[in-house]
């Protein structure tokens, strides 16, 4: 019986030769980093330029107000609440 890191190992090996080496999966990458350059990347430039929180507070933020989530979620056709 495989267990722990053997496992997801073994499964993140799967899944990208399973579907990340296809067009449609390289086309869902494609749409994902331009939503997120479109949404967040001003803001994220701005958190490094002009920053006076931690680095990582600061993305979380930008991108909870960009509702980077909720654009991601609609991209990848899971339903929201909102």
């Amino acid at each position: 019986m495989v267990k722990g890191k053997e496992a997801r190992k073994k499964l993140r090996v799967a899944v990208r030769v399973g579907f990340w080496d296809t067009d449609e999966a390289r086309e869902l990458q494609e749409e994902l980093s331009k939503k997120a350059k479109e949404l967040i990347e001003k803001g994220y430039e701005k958190c490094v330029r002009e920053g006076t929180e931690p680095i990582t507070k600061c993305y979380a933020k930008v991108a909870a107000e960009a509702g980077l989530s909720k654009a991601y979620k609609d991209i990848w056709g899971k339903p929201t609440t909102a």
